[in-house]
């Protein structure tokens, strides 16, 4: 899930006639809850994430491995697809394209969007 700031400019109160300058400051800043769900002893795993790029993903997924995942679900993202992903040994579960209600961890991301 991607989670951040997106800075805008708000309407503000000023004398009639009066022209307000507001310095504008678009910037985008991100960072990614990387989520699982232990449906089994409905347990919460996470942790935060500074990108989606494959290595990043498969730090996040080795640290899971070591904290006792067996499995992994998710979608068919580039950063899930990458080699070095593939490669730390827990077995991958890809979804159906717009299939999210598969994913137990979308559940929570819904709750927190809310």
């Amino acid at each position: 899930m991607r989670v951040g700031l997106y800075g805008q400019v708000r309407r503000v109160w000023a004398p009639w006639g009066v022209r307000v300058q507001q310095p504008v400051q678009i910037e985008y800043v991100w960072e990614y809850l990387f989520l699982a769900v232990d449906v089994r002893a409905g347990q919460l795993s996470w942790r935060w994430m500074e990108n989606m790029k494959g290595e990043a993903i498969a730090q996040a997924v080795r640290k899971g491995q070591e904290d006792g995942f067996e499995a992994v679900v998710w979608d068919g993202a580039r950063g899930h697809r990458a080699q070095v992903v593939q490669q730390v040994g827990v077995t991958l579960i890809q979804q159906p394209p717009y299939s999210p209600e598969l994913n137990p961890a979308e559940r929570v991301f819904e709750e927190i969007r809310r």
